[in-house]
């Protein structure tokens, strides 16, 4: 799989879901893609093939929160499909509480996301 310049993950990770909420919440203030820069630094970029799990239902501890920059992941209760994961979304945040997952994840294709795990008390891969 290529690299992805930075610019290309700043721009699902700027504007995804999680990072509009964390603004909504106080949490962070709003900030240019530009100055998000350091911060990818802090995350693991991922690059996963097609139709790898990445997550399983007994994960907890250890997992990460992820966003999807670029690809799908398809998220699975055991057989049964429940909803697709596209570019500036993310899943398995139930880690960074302990609690364990109840999905399996699934990627559609080839995958680009980063990810952020506390289990080290900073950033780890998939």
């Amino acid at each position: 799989m290529p690299f992805l310049p930075q610019a290309e993950i700043l721009a699902p990770f700027s504007q995804s879901p999680l990072m509009r909420f964390l603004v909504t919440q106080g949490v962070l203030r709003a900030f240019p893609k530009e100055k998000l820069a350091p911060i990818l630094e802090l995350l693991d970029v991922t690059y996963i093939r097609g139709n790898s799990v990445i997550l399983r239902p007994s994960e907890g501890r250890g997992a990460s929160l992820l966003v999807v920059i670029r690809g799908e992941v398809s998220l699975l209760a055991g057989r049964f499909p429940l909803r697709q994961v596209a570019a500036g979304e993310w899943f398995g945040g139930e880690a960074l509480l302990g609690e364990k997952s109840g999905v399996t994840a699934v990627s559609c294709g080839d995958t680009v996301c980063v990810s952020v795990n506390d289990a080290s008390g900073g950033v780890s891969g998939v």
